[in-house]
């Protein structure tokens, strides 16, 4: 297991407007150092995700909270073994949490992104490795609302709200070939 974790940030848009989520970070991999301003990409990576989630999907008036934690591989592949039954690390997996009766302040749960895998992956897409963990941030946000991809429709849907979301950061559709 490993030791204690580092928290490295905790989002300055920690106001309580329903368009500044809540984000806390913590970092337990060397393998991040290579991103200085994690605080930042999570922020802004969470924003352009409740930015195209349509009207209705988060109670009016609610404010996101989400904690993200930048692992390894190890760390990643132990909590897939527990919680999916699945003995290997994956790129970003998502806790949500249940509602609450007075959602007002609204944890929807947890990230955890392997640092080793998001960086092999983002070297083999030929995309930088803060354009990929943006993406993995999108795409896990996503989850903790309720998304997922496991029919063609709910893959398109999700897949278009997370091609929204990178789009208005200024980065490429993630489901594009990279041409060599």
């Amino acid at each position: 297991m490993p030791g204690p974790m580092r928290r490295i940030c905790r989002s300055r848009t920690m106001t309580a407007l329903p368009d500044r989520p809540r984000i806390d970070c913590q970092v337990n991999a060397a393998s991040w150092q290579d991103l200085p301003d994690l605080e930042k990409l999570a922020a802004d990576a969470v924003g352009a995700a409740l930015s195209v989630v349509p009207a209705g999907r988060l109670p009016e008036g609610s404010v996101p909270e989400v904690s993200i934690l930048f692992a390894d591989d190890g760390l990643a592949q132990e909590l897939n073994q527990a919680h999916r039954g699945k003995d290997r690390p994956t790129n970003v997996l998502a806790f949500p949490q249940p509602a609450p009766p007075v959602p007002e302040d609204w944890p929807l749960g947890d990230l955890v992104l392997a640092g080793e895998t998001v960086a092999r992956e983002a070297n083999a897409g030929k995309v930088s490795l803060s354009a990929h963990t943006t993406h993995l941030i999108v795409h896990g946000f996503l989850h903790l609302l309720g998304y997922d991809h496991q029919t063609d429709d709910d893959a398109a849907e999700m897949e278009a709200l997370e091609i929204d979301a990178m789009t208005r950061l200024g980065l490429r559709n993630p489901y594009e070939p990279v041409e060599a």
